[in-house]
């Protein structure tokens, strides 16, 4: 005759089982906390979140000025050199420009200083929502 294991045979693995679970809880939702205060730092020594998607920084205050309509080649095309910025990146506002709306920023793999709009810019994160079924 067959018994169900009794609570000594399955109680102390799955107490450790919980506990572990439990620490990890706890260790994440520490760490969201902790990223969460350190928001207003990263803001006071400068750093900025990117709310736009697309080639809206430029290496010449101009070419932000004129938003990359830029010079005109021999061909009548316009000749401008824009990186792309993606939402949620962060950077480094190094330059305001209050009169013109822009400011100049350092990007992490960019060793350029860009321009970009000011209002392409936020001081709270913006949070990237998975298009991926979970």
């Amino acid at each position: 005759m067959r018994t169900a294991p009794g609570p000594a045979a399955v109680g102390p693995g799955r107490r450790l089982e919980h506990t572990i679970s439990n620490r990890r809880l706890a260790l994440v939702g520490l760490a969201l906390t902790a990223s969460a205060a350190d928001y207003g730092s990263l803001v006071n020594q400068g750093y900025r979140w990117v709310m736009v998607n697309g080639p809206y920084a430029y290496p010449s205050k101009e070419d932000a000025q004129n938003g990359g309509t830029g010079r005109k080649s021999e061909s009548k095309q316009p000749v401008v050199h824009a990186y792309y910025l993606i939402p949620g990146m962060v950077v480094l506002v190094v330059e305001n420009d209050s009169s013109t709306g822009l400011s100049r920023i350092r990007a992490g793999g960019i060793s350029a200083e860009l321009w970009t709009a000011t209002k392409n810019l936020s001081t709270q994160p913006r949070v990237l929502r998975s298009r991926l079924p979970i």
